[in-house]
């Protein structure tokens, strides 16, 4: 049993007997024990009924783990040793003040616990009906879960408790046999929110899996997750990428407030840089007739892009220009837009794309910044659980405060001179050159 004890590391312990006679030896060796030896007082007594007067023995404790020091000693003194209070005072002196108990969970935060556990539950009963095109199936008319199932190739009894389960979160509902959408489900749809559904219950949930190696070690959980930092899988994964650009288009319904918060009309022209598709900068020219664009992305993002503006008719209004922002920008706007960029990287690199903006712009022009601030006095945020996704997904990536985009943009020539905020709390901020109007 000892052997065991210590393989196990259990309660090692060693009891001394102190059989000297002299004065003070027992106080002495106390006195050792509790400072050179660093041990602990740990209680004690007196057992009237060991020998002839009785026992006293006085617990010790220590943190040590080097092998062969026990973690637990024992000083036996024959006889009432008068040491025995004072062990003990000391021994209520060095214990920690004890918690007094958490109350016992109620079932509401039971309940609200289970709810949060089971999230990804729900992110990928989402992604399914997502995948499987529910939303655009029941728009156009109500179905069966026979039906869905042969419009879907699915199996119909999984999928009619798929469906199930979506009604309790009130995406669809039944009426008789039919499903039916609701306007939360309406969502779902192509073109409303059904890539963001895909990308969240794809990838993205792949990367935040490795939620907790990133926060023990500091490493990219995408990366970890992927085995490539997120765009460069996204280069190397083209069907990704296309659902990545539809989700972030789908997810931008925010857009149609930039032109109203912002006055685009007296901008000769607008340089939408890392523009994506041209989303925002659609919205730009429709609001805007009289100006022109220019829209600044990768390569084959740039020819993506070029196929859009060609659909809604602006191509003879907006130049599509490929490139890297961390190189160059284009010269010469008198607006320039960084919708969404700077959240993706550290401040380093944030610098440089601020730099390289600033060393392209007149000292007339405006920096306008879409982003989404973290707010300081403790206001429910769609920023808070937004930060944590900046940086699972991307290299440095994260939210920042608007005093922390006042910093950055100080630093790189910029001064912060209006923030407005949109919807899905969002946010338009103006900047102009330090010294500029």
């Amino acid at each position: 049993m000892l052997d065991d004890e210590r393989r196990a590391d259990h309660q090692t312990h060693f009891a001394l007997a102190v059989v000297t006679s002299e004065p003070h030896n027992t106080e002495r060796l106390r006195e050792l024990l509790t400072g050179p030896a660093g041990m602990t007082p740990d209680g004690g007594g007196f057992n009237p009924h060991e020998g002839p007067a009785g026992r006293t023995v006085l617990y010790f404790r220590t943190g040590g783990t080097a092998k062969g020091w026990p973690r637990r000693l024992e000083l036996l003194v024959d006889g009432h040793d008068e040491l025995l209070a004072t062990h003990l005072r000391s021994t209520e002196a060095s214990r920690p003040a004890r918690p007094l108990p958490e109350p016992p969970a109620g079932e509401e935060a039971t309940r609200r616990m289970f709810e949060m556990l089971t999230g990804a539950w729900t992110t990928q009963a989402l992604c399914t009906a997502a995948e499987l095109g529910i939303g655009d199936h029941l728009y156009s008319q109500p179905a069966t879960s026979a039906e869905l199932a042969m419009l879907t190739n699915a199996d119909p009894d999984l999928l009619h408790r798929v469906l199930r389960y979506l009604a309790s979160l009130d995406v669809v509902r039944r009426d008789g046999e039919q499903w039916a959408l609701t306007g939360l489900g309406m969502t779902l749809r192509t073109g409303a929110l059904r890539d963001v559904a895909r990308l969240y219950g794809g990838i993205f949930y792949r990367s935040f899996g490795s939620l907790a190696h990133s926060v023990r070690t500091g490493e990219n959980a995408f990366a970890h997750a992927l085995g490539l930092p997120p765009f460069d899988y996204l280069n190397e994964h083209p069907e990704q990428a296309r659902v990545f650009h539809g989700a972030m288009a789908a997810g931008s319904s925010w857009f149609s407030g930039v032109p109203r918060a912002i006055d685009f009309t007296d901008a000769g022209t607008v340089v939408d840089v890392a523009g994506g598709h041209g989303d925002l900068l659609r919205h730009i020219l429709k609001a805007a007739p009289a100006i022109r664009g220019v829209l600044f992305d990768q390569p084959a993002v740039a020819d993506a892009a070029r196929e859009e503006l060609e659909k809604d008719g602006l191509l003879d209004r907006c130049e599509v220009v490929g490139g890297d922002f961390t190189e160059r920008v284009p010269e010469g706007g008198d607006v320039y837009l960084l919708s969404r960029i700077l959240h993706d990287w550290d401040d380093e690199h944030c610098l440089k794309i601020l730099a390289n903006c600033r060393r392209a712009m007149p000292e007339t022009a405006r920096l306008v910044i879409v982003e989404r601030p973290i707010p300081t006095d403790g206001t429910p945020s769609l920023a808070i659980a937004w930060d944590v996704h900046m940086a699972v997904n991307n290299l440095g990536g994260r939210e920042r405060t608007d005093e922390e985009y006042r910093r950055l943009l100080r630093t790189a020539g910029f001064d912060l001179v209006d923030i407005r905020p949109l919807t899905l709390d969002m946010a338009v901020l103006t900047a102009v050159p330090a010294g500029g109007s």
